[in-house]
């Protein structure tokens, strides 16, 4: 999933002639401001963020001896809906780590 998931972010990049940006923390809020933006290059990196941050959350559980709880037909776009959802149900946890966020959101969404 990783591999796909750069593989698919360098393609978006380059074809959308997105300017590059370098990685950086980002809080909910910010990240819930590029997931709901009309710009494309704001929903591009909410989509590569929100993805990276799964794997990150799956990979985590794999370091637990947890079994992943994403079905893997989930697709990212799905992730991605499941999190914009749960950041504007809980706007307390928005001034938090944006990553932090995704991994609750897919917590509650997804494991048992």
């Amino acid at each position: 999933i990783f591999m796909r998931t750069l593989f698919a972010l360098s393609v978006l990049v380059t074809l959308m002639g997105v300017k590059l940006v370098h990685a950086e923390f980002i809080n909910g809020e910010q990240l819930l401001g590029l997931c709901e933006s009309k710009d494309r290059a704001d929903q591009s990196y909410c989509l590569g963020y929100i993805t990276a941050a799964a794997d990150a959350h799956v990979m985590e559980r794999f370091m637990l001896k947890l079994s992943p709880c994403i079905p893997i037909e989930t697709s990212n776009l799905v992730i991605k809906e499941t999190v914009i959802k749960y950041l504007r149900e809980h706007a307390a946890l928005r001034v938090g780590v944006g990553s932090t966020a995704v991994s609750l959101a897919i917590t509650f969404a997804f494991c048992p």
